[in-house]
């Protein structure tokens, strides 16, 4: 572009600038051409040798502009956004462990709770098994101190009966010679047989022995003494007068007599204080 180009492309009368105003898209293009007018200026005044270099185009300073500032804010609206999704991860993090916390607190607290309510049940359960043990060995105290007292009261009574018909069955035989040996000895000898073969036969289903051979190679006997109450039950234990030679025999018969209680009754209804028995091994 020459000088005169440049000279037609210098400002325009005040009307003319007017009308410009009222285009502004006409702005970038008057700029064009004041820039354009300003280096073919400074090309001719380098000389002309340099006409036939290619002319340089400068970048328009409002486009580079509004480019850079359009490229800081959206580095800046990146960057926001950048830290606004960190706040909110951050904000997720912190809402995950309060809500873990809580839950593990309602967890423990519910486990205590849980324990708690074991523990009392075991206390209650405990307080009511001791309640039913004292009880029911209060009962079983006093029940056993009752039957004592009743037990006793019977050996009362029977330790008195006995003293009375003892007494009255000596003042009744007292003139007689022998007193009552010869009805005491119920295994045989004097005594009355047929009250001897009832002892004999309620002792020996309780002898539990077993003999062998015959009366003819010895028939050894035992004798016992037997203490009785006026029921007829034994007093205390058989008491050995006479061995038979034979432990196990007489351990045996001891057995059937004790097992025989309470001994047959007698003819006359009354029972002696003390019977002699005399048991054989073998059945004469």
């Amino acid at each position: 572009m020459s000088a005169a180009d440049c000279a037609c492309a210098a400002p325009a009368p005040p009307k003319a600038r007017q009308a410009a105003r009222h285009a502004p898209s006409r702005r970038s293009v008057a700029v064009f051409v004041v820039l354009s007018c300003m280096a073919a200026s400074v090309q001719g005044s380098g000389g002309s040798g340099r006409e036939g270099q290619p002319q340089v185009t400068q970048e328009k300073p409002d486009i580079a502009i509004e480019q850079e500032k359009k490229r800081r804010e959206a580095q800046r609206h990146e960057a926001e956004e950048r830290e606004a999704e960190r706040k909110r991860e951050q904000q997720k993090l912190e809402e995950k462990k309060l809500a873990d916390k809580r839950a593990q607190e309602k967890k423990e607290a519910e486990q205590r709770e849980a324990e708690k309510k074991k523990a009392d049940q075991l206390a209650a359960d405990k307080a009511a098994a001791d309640k039913k043990a004292a009880a029911e060995k209060a009962a079983a105290d006093k029940k056993a101190a009752a039957d004592k007292q009743a037990q006793a009261e019977r050996d009362r009574k029977l330790r008195e009966a006995f003293r009375n018909d003892t007494a009255r069955a000596a003042g009744l035989e007292g003139g007689r010679e022998g007193g009552t040996a010869s009805r005491n000895q119920a295994g045989g000898g004097g005594g009355d047989a047929g009250y001897a073969d009832l002892v004999r036969a309620c002792i020996k289903p309780g002898v539990i022995y077993s003999a062998s051979g015959s009366s003819a190679n010895g028939n050894p006997s035992v004798v016992f003494r037997v203490q009785l109450l006026p029921t007829g039950e034994q007093a205390g234990a058989p008491r050995l007068l006479r061995s038979s030679g034979v432990p196990t025999f007489d351990r045996a018969v001891d057995n059937g007599i004790r097992r025989c209680n309470p001994f047959p009754r007698p003819s006359s209804g009354r029972y002696e204080p003390n019977i002699d028995v005399e048991y054989w091994m073998l059945d004469r």
